[in-house]
């Protein structure tokens, strides 16, 4: 984290919401949930993706975390306007340092146990259902879109290795896109805005607070042959309403509020990612990616994010 919170035992609190809320699930979820296309009806595509998170910089005095994830994405086309699109991420995170978040130092550990131990723990997180209407195509593609997502199990959330929040989401917001005209008819540009509603959190012993999210995203690409494409993404978060440490929490790190940090934290950052796509033939495309965080105001620190992905269309 950039920003220091007040203690040694705070300093990699926000780590997992962080990784998990800026790059998504990988790339697959991105060529859906900040894209403008839409399959034909009746017609759509599968895409296995593998991500490896690793975060970093100020996070090395505490130790180092990685986020590992597999995701399936179904993109199917309703109309030759509105596409159905389902993900099912698996996860597999580790820590390894000497500032764990151990659930035994809680006045009450909702019965988790230790999860940073050094070693990798595997799990289903998050699955996710989602809605886009291409509503326009010109002078500029747009398509507004919603999506749902919510926990599969309850798995622990007080863990700098967690696979998530442990909250239900909404996502509202629209994108648009085209090409450039001209000599540089080559290059697409995609630009859009996420709001992401989030369940409510509800401590025992604080008021329940809802913490949401906005996300905007940019992209620049180059389609290099009809085979070939290269872009590059900015994508930018903030968190409204959220409590800041150690103030917010009246300094105490063992209560039921500080059990729920990581859904509460003001979280406010950026990542780029450097990507690329090959198509294969007309039914497959390979996909691969490599991101870095450019600035963080409240934090984790990503040192550098991998995606490898493979889409059949049908």
């Amino acid at each position: 984290m950039i920003e220091r919170i007040g203690g040694r035992a705070c300093l990699a609190a926000g780590a997992t919401l962080a990784c998990l809320l800026l790059l998504g699930a990988g790339t697959a979820m991105a060529q859906t949930q900040t894209g403008v296309g839409v399959p034909a009806k009746g017609h759509g595509s599968a895409t296995l993706s593998l991500q490896r998170v690793r975060v970093g910089g100020e996070f090395e005095a505490a130790g180092e975390f990685t986020h590992r994830s597999l995701l399936l994405e179904l993109d199917y086309g309703l109309t030759d306007r509105i596409a159905l699109t389902a993900w099912l991420p698996y996860k597999s995170n580790r820590y390894i340092g000497n500032r764990p978040h151990n659930p035994a130092q809680l006045l009450n550990p909702h019965g988790e146990t230790l999860r940073d131990d050094g070693l990798y723990h595997s799990g289903w997180a998050d699955w996710g259902l989602g809605l886009r209407w291409l509503w326009r195509t010109e002078p500029v593609a747009i398509a507004p879109f919603m999506s749902f997502h919510n926990r599969i199990n309850d798995y622990p959330i007080y863990s700098i290795a967690a696979f998530g929040t442990q909250q239900w989401r909404l996502d509202l917001g629209a994108n648009a896109g085209g090409r450039l005209p001209g000599r540089v008819r080559n290059l697409y540009w995609q630009l859009g805005y996420a709001y992401s509603c989030m369940e409510k959190t509800r401590p025992s012993d604080a008021p329940a607070r809802r913490v949401n999210h906005s996300i905007v995203n940019a992209e620049l690409g180059w389609l290099a042959t009809p085979e070939l494409s290269f872009s590059l993404n900015w994508r930018y978060r903030k968190t409204h309403d959220g409590l800041r440490p150690p103030q917010d929490f009246n300094f105490r790190f063992n209560t039921d509020l500080w059990y729920h940090h990581d859904q509460l934290f003001p979280l406010e950052q950026s990542v780029a990612t450097l990507g690329m796509s090959y198509r294969l033939n007309d039914r497959h495309t390979l996909h691969a990616s490599f991101g870095r965080s450019l600035d963080v105001d409240f934090g984790a620190d990503i040192k550098d994010a991998y995606a490898l992905g493979f889409t059949r269309s049908f």
